[in-house]
């Protein structure tokens, strides 16, 4: 499993226990392929994307909660096309037919683990 220790966070539930682990180099890795895959944008253009606000750092349980709870793929699209991007010419709310099959043997040849595992 490929990570940068100092981008390995993890976040506690005060209130219940529930802990959450972002390896945030691998999630932002991952939203970089997916622009230049599905966006058609270039390592560039990708890079440029990825210092929105969108890909900050969690600083929280709850931050970290927020950015687990939709795809990279929604997040890449985001990035690419703005919020409600399927509402624009040529978008679509739906996955590409390949996108699970390209997410795990992504994941698998560059030996990383998922963006986020749960406690």
């Amino acid at each position: 499993m490929k990570t940068k220790s100092e981008n390995i966070l993890t976040f506690k539930d005060e209130d219940n226990g529930d802990q959450i682990t972002m390896y945030y180099d691998i999630w932002l890795t991952v939203i970089r392929e997916i622009l230049m895959r599905y966006a058609n944008k270039t390592y560039a253009e990708s890079l440029k994307i990825l210092s929105k606000d969108y890909y900050k750092k969690p600083a929280d349980y709850f931050e970290c909660i927020y950015l687990s709870h939709e795809l990279e793929y929604h997040w890449a699209m985001i990035g690419a096309y703005g919020e409600r991007y399927w509402l624009n010419d040529g978008c679509s709310e739906l996955l590409p037919t390949d996108y699970y099959e390209w997410y795990e043997k992504f994941l698998d040849e560059n030996n990383f683990t998922e963006p986020f595992k749960f406690l």
